[in-house]
């Protein structure tokens, strides 16, 4: 069987006919927020990411209150409806009943498809280290990177030569080097374990986009002389002493966050503006509730200080 697991910004296109043994899921998760403590203890740390997403009232991330938390869905359903799969427990599809690892194990070949951002490299860091938990061969899995502007190369058939591995297919799978695989398992471990204290030793011998990557986890986490995280300076930066839309500021800090390949969504960034506003000390200030298209937000006297600091 062969296992195809992408980075849900890819959204490919069922083909006609996918053949009966290939699976395809998508990443329901975004692992570059939020605590990745105990990711090894699957009942574990889906309880910790459950309480996260929960908290953050307003992300866009499918796992809400109401929601069972995920982090992989089936791409294409067999009975047109979402089918969630967890690591530790069973979820049932139209009767039929799925066990993520069991299906790990069932599988031949698998392929990782990312995008060159900090949230497709952090999933392909996670996925290595839970193939490896699992004792999966590397020589059984495959890398395949996206370009950052797929419609470049987009053309008719694209998605079905990719998904039916034609000899046709415009990217092709390549597959992990032991050095890769040893590599990947020490930047997950580096992030998942203390993101703030991140050995030197992996920026001095990581390559640029993985160097920015760890730079863009290690700074989740307030700077020392600031105070602030890396989201909180961005959407600082975004936000004006007049009353703005809420909208237009996070869709700011998006753009900021985009030119560094960090594409958080707008949902956990207004979160963290809420978060700002509810501070000891605001740095900003904000009227209405629920969406951020009803909401207007501005910085507090103490925020405009703070930016005017950033900006010296």
């Amino acid at each position: 069987m062969r296992l195809i697991l992408y980075h849900p910004y890819l959204y490919p296109r069922k083909p006609r006919k996918l053949p009966d043994d290939t699976q395809v899921f998508y990443c329901a998760e975004e692992f570059s927020v939020g605590p990745l403590t105990d990711w090894n203890a699957p009942k574990k740390f889906k309880q910790i990411r459950t309480v996260f997403w929960q908290e953050s009232i307003f992300s866009d991330h499918p796992d809400r209150k109401n929601a069972a938390y995920a982090i992989w869905q089936r791409a294409f359903p067999k009975h047109g409806s979402a089918s969630l799969i967890n690591n530790d427990i069973l979820i049932e599809e139209g009767g039929e009943r799925l066990d993520f690892e069991r299906l790990i194990r069932q599988t031949d070949t698998f392929e990782i498809w990312t995008l060159p951002t900090v949230q497709g490299r952090v999933l392909q860091w996670y996925v290595i280290a839970e193939l490896d938990r699992l004792d999966i061969d590397p020589s059984n899995v495959s890398l395949c990177h996206f370009p950052k502007e797929l419609q470049d190369i987009q053309r008719p058939g694209f998605w079905s030569d990719m998904l039916l591995d034609t000899a046709d297919r415009r990217i092709l799978a390549h597959v992990v080097s032991q050095l890769d695989w040893q590599q990947m398992l020490a930047y997950w471990a580096a992030v998942a374990g203390s993101p703030r204290q991140i050995d030197p030793q992996l920026f001095e011998t990581a390559d640029d986009a993985t160097r920015d990557t760890l730079k863009a986890l290690r700074d989740r986490y307030p700077n020392a002389e600031t105070g602030l995280t890396n989201l909180q300076t961005r959407l600082l930066k975004s936000t004006k002493t007049n009353r703005t839309k809420m909208a237009y500021v996070i869709a700011n800090a998006m753009a900021a966050g985009m030119d560094e390949n960090d594409l958080v969504g707008d949902g956990t960034l207004q979160a963290e503006l809420e978060e700002m506003s509810r501070a000891n000390d605001p740095l900003v200030a904000i009227e209405g509730t629920g969406s951020m298209r009803n909401c207007e937000v501005w910085l507090t006297t103490h925020g405009a200080d703070k930016l005017r600091r950033l900006e010296t």
